[in-house]
């Protein structure tokens, strides 16, 4: 294998390893967030709203990083957010008033937007088909599976969940030690592809792409359902069906597995199935396992509640991974960049879905709450007829017809 083929199989396992810290931060806030509200003396919603500082700081983040990655290219740009990541949420684990949370979420924020981005060109760069960026946000996927569990252990075990938050950190200082030591000589060109071909499309560009928009507010209901579940789930659970918080936080990591696993069926599916098909399935599945959990929080029933994790989990993971290969699709000269934007563009949902969730839950209760996840499903379902009926105008379905 020759040397730059090697050094971006290597930066690949940096972005796997940044990737899985990532996915767990995801995955552990949400269901430490009682912890964290007693830590800093504020409530639950006020301390939910660390939430939507990060997703608005990402998104800022993933910006900023869209801007710069021809200029100083991906390793760079990972360097630079793992340094933004690491004190960011040592800062949201140390904690003990509100202001301080808050600004401990703006610097994770950033530097979880620039590695997002950066990772997702590294991965689109590393290989002419679909598989790196399906295995990067898989991995993603495994660091959310195991972090609730570890929160939920570390309430069990100690009396409060954030004891788990510390090996986040401890895994992204490890990705930044191989990113560092990995690095080449600087005579030696950068493996990442700091420059894009002439005809790659900027930023600006994809920004102004009819396509692209609507692609992206798809993924602003997907990640609303995504991030308003890792959240709120053991909230949701606890109150409607008198499961546990540490149950509760179990039942995240059982969520983040069927994703994972979704996605990874998914790709499989993908030889037999166009993307149409599955994303038909999966918001219909969305669909119905929202209408279970509001049927579940409206009887009290601690199974429905937990078949509606499970449909989904299912329903929603084969999304991120198919709509990123249909982006693809439609940008081939750039890729990774638009990869990260529709998740930029996403992350609006993320940052707005823990306030608006858990306002509801304070205010009106779970019963409300569950029905606007049920609307958030339905009206991702709308658009997505939308991306078809433009889908079936693109060149993407003409070339092929044996898929479709």
């Amino acid at each position: 294998m020759a040397a730059p083929e090697r050094e971006a199989g290597r930066l690949l396992v940096v972005v796997c390893v940044a990737f899985f810290c990532a996915g767990m931060m995801q995955g552990a806030l949400g269901p430490a967030l009682p912890d964290l509200a007693h830590q800093t003396g504020a409530g639950l919603v006020a301390t939910g709203g660390m939430l939507t500082v990060i997703y608005l700081t990402a998104l800022v983040g993933q910006t900023g990083a869209g801007l710069l990655i021809r200029r100083l290219g991906a390793r760079r740009l990972l360097l630079t957010g793992m340094a933004s990541f690491v004190p960011g949420i040592t800062g949201i684990a140390t904690s003990t008033s509100l202001p301080m949370l808050l600004a401990a979420s703006g610097l994770l924020g950033l530097g979880l937007g620039s590695v997002l981005l950066a990772g997702n060109v590294v991965a689109a760069e590393a290989s002419s088909g679909a598989g790196p960026l399906n295995l990067v946000n898989a991995i993603f996927g495994l660091g959310a599976i195991v972090s609730p569990a570890l929160v939920g252990s570390s309430m069990i075990a100690f009396g409060s969940g954030l004891h788990a938050l510390w090996s986040i950190p401890l895994g992204m200082i490890l990705a930044a030690g191989l990113l560092l030591a990995r690095a080449p000589p600087p005579s030696a060109p950068l493996p990442d592809m700091a420059a894009s071909p002439p005809q790659a499309p900027g930023l600006l560009a994809m920004l102004r792409a009819p396509t692209l928009l609507i692609i992206g507010i798809f993924m602003i209901g997907y990640m609303s359902q995504e991030v308003g579940l890792s959240t709120w789930l053991p909230t949701l659970l606890h109150r409607a069906t008198g499961l546990t918080l540490a149950m509760g936080a179990m039942a995240v990591s059982w969520f983040w597995l069927l994703m994972t696993a979704a996605r990874f069926a998914a790709a499989w599916l993908s030889r037999f199935a166009s993307p149409r098909a599955i994303l038909r399935s999966c918001t219909g599945l969305c669909i119905a396992g929202s209408g279970l959990l509001w049927l579940g929080a409206t009887t009290a029933s601690a199974p429905l509640g937990l078949a509606a994790v499970t449909a989904l989990g299912l329903g929603l993971g084969p999304i991120l991974p198919t709509m990123l290969a249909l982006t693809r699709a439609f940008f081939p000269h750039n890729p990774g960049l638009a990869a990260g934007l529709v998740i930029g563009i996403g992350n609006i949902g993320g940052a707005a879905a823990p306030l608006i969730l858990g306002g509801v839950i304070e205010a009106r209760g779970a019963v409300q709450a569950t029905g606007l996840l049920l609307g958030a499903a339905l009206a991702t379902a709308l658009v997505l007829v939308a991306i078809q009926r433009r889908n079936a105008r693109t060149h993407y379905v003409r070339s092929q017809p044996a898929q479709q």
